[in-house]
């Protein structure tokens, strides 16, 4: 017998890692639908799926939520720095406020709020983060509205107001 076939011995069953990936993919299949947000009919939905929400409007406002998984499981306070890094020292955005916000579950969040002027236009740029803590990995929520300022200050209140409501 050589030594690519090398006979196990009867079937155990499956292993630990197999257990865990059909329940992992048996809670995606019941709890993960696709995520939404309830936005007013000024936004305009351009893809909704179970990890990623994209919708626009007219006046050159744009709303992206992703979800992601994070099998390092970095801290609340890890994916906070990180993003204002990436925002101020990559790029250029100047920090205007930050908040705590709750989805509808109650669960803490951040909400950062930064601007860039770009070819003489100010722009703002929302992200709001939150950290999903589960047994076997971290999920990342990070909700993103990028908009002019004046089509951000239009707009703003709904895209909070919707995000409480995730």
């Amino acid at each position: 017998m050589s030594s690519r076939s090398i006979d196990a011995g009867p079937s155990r069953g499956p292993t630990g890692r197999t257990i865990a990936t059909a329940l992992v993919g048996g809670a995606v299949l019941v709890l993960g639908g696709c995520l939404t947000l309830d936005l007013p009919p000024t936004f305009v939905v351009e893809r909704s799926g179970t990890s990623e929400f994209r919708a626009v409007t007219a006046d050159d406002g744009i709303l992206v939520a992703r979800d992601f998984s994070d099998p390092h499981e970095g801290t609340f306070e890890f994916w906070t720095e990180a993003l204002r890094a990436d925002f101020i020292k990559n790029r250029g955005y100047t920090l205007l406020a930050e908040r705590p916000v709750k989805d509808q579950e109650g669960r803490d969040g951040l909400e950062l709020t930064f601007e860039v002027t770009a070819l003489g236009i100010p722009h703002r740029y929302l992200v709001t983060l939150f950290v999903l803590e589960s047994w076997c990995c971290n999920e990342i929520r990070v909700v993103e509205f990028a908009a002019p300022r004046e089509v951000f200050e239009r707009h703003v209140e709904s895209v909070r107001a919707a995000i409480g409501k995730m």
